[in-house]
């Protein structure tokens, strides 16, 4: 799970489904062990990021970003030996600060920071797709925002990116240059949390599911291509979702419908002696993916 809540209400916690332990935030980074009561400190974090919402990748292991309190930018937390955590600021006055973190479940470096800002006409978005080492401003043709409060990208087709704002929903399909309202049937409102949810039956008919602030729950249908994950480390449950992925390539293959999309895990060999009978998109996420026949 992943908390997307107001740096005003500063709680979080994240599973690590590659390490099996849970982490928070204090005025250090905590983590125990699945089911256990026991909790280690991993890494300390400087003044104004302790308690910040932890914000986790799902293609990485042990990499972590955190949202600071007011005025304070993030901290990316990655272990390689050694526990190793950056600071990066984004130009705040008093009042300003983070208000969410999307981690991409495509590009293991890729993530995507949204802003409080204390006036309109600031920049409110940012990406980075190398755990933060360079930002790119992708705030766009979005004006009149005071707050994007949630941030999500489509599966396998990160050009196409929604964002929750006090005022409503906006989407891009140019990876952020060019804005437009998403808002047909949904209150002029403040959107605090988005969720892109992938059509278990495969048949293109996903979901777009935003939570409000005091309005409840809407839903849209998004018609597309359908997809259909493949990673061979998976196991238990498959029904082809990013959470769920069919462990071989060939039940990728038989479940793809008609132009659909098969997407295989990144740093994987994926050996397939089937012939394709329709035509069929192959993309990789979480890095580069080799076939062999």
């Amino acid at each position: 799970p992943q908390a997307t809540n107001n740096f005003d209400n500063q709680v979080g916690l994240f599973f690590d489904r590659f390490v099996n332990r849970v982490y928070s935030t204090g005025p250090r980074i905590n983590s125990s062990p699945r089911a256990s009561p026991s909790w280690s400190t991993d890494a300390n974090l400087t003044s104004g990021y302790g308690g910040g919402r932890i914000f986790g990748s799902p293609l990485v292991g042990r990499t972590l970003y955190v949202a600071g309190g007011p005025n304070a930018g993030i901290a990316i937390c990655r272990y390689n030996g050694s526990w190793d955590t950056s600071y990066y600021s984004f130009s705040f006055t008093p009042g300003e600060g983070v208000e969410t973190i999307f981690t991409s479940t495509d590009n293991e470096g890729e993530a995507w920071v949204g802003l409080k800002r204390a006036v309109t006409g600031m920049p409110m978005l940012f990406q980075t797709l190398d755990y933060g080492m360079s930002w790119q401003n992708r705030t766009g043709t979005l004006s009149g925002l005071k707050s994007i409060r949630a941030i999500i990208t489509k599966p396998l087709n990160p050009r196409e990116v929604y964002v929750g704002t006090d005022i409503g929903v906006f989407r891009s399909l140019d990876g952020g240059v060019t804005w437009s309202p998403f808002q047909d049937g949904l209150p002029i409102v403040s959107c605090t949390d988005l969720r892109y949810i992938i059509d278990p039956a495969h048949s293109g008919n996903d979901k777009l599911i935003v939570a409000t602030y005091g309005r409840g729950l809407y839903e849209r249908t998004i018609t597309t291509s359908p997809i259909v994950y493949t990673d061979q480390t998976a196991s238990g449950f498959e029904d082809g979702t990013f959470e769920h992925p069919y462990n071989t390539m060939g039940e990728g293959i038989t479940i793809v419908p008609t132009n659909g999309l098969l997407g295989l895990r990144g740093g994987q060999t994926f050996t397939v002696t089937v012939s394709l009978s329709r035509p069929m998109t192959i993309k990789s996420y979480g890095g580069v993916a080799t076939i062999n026949r």
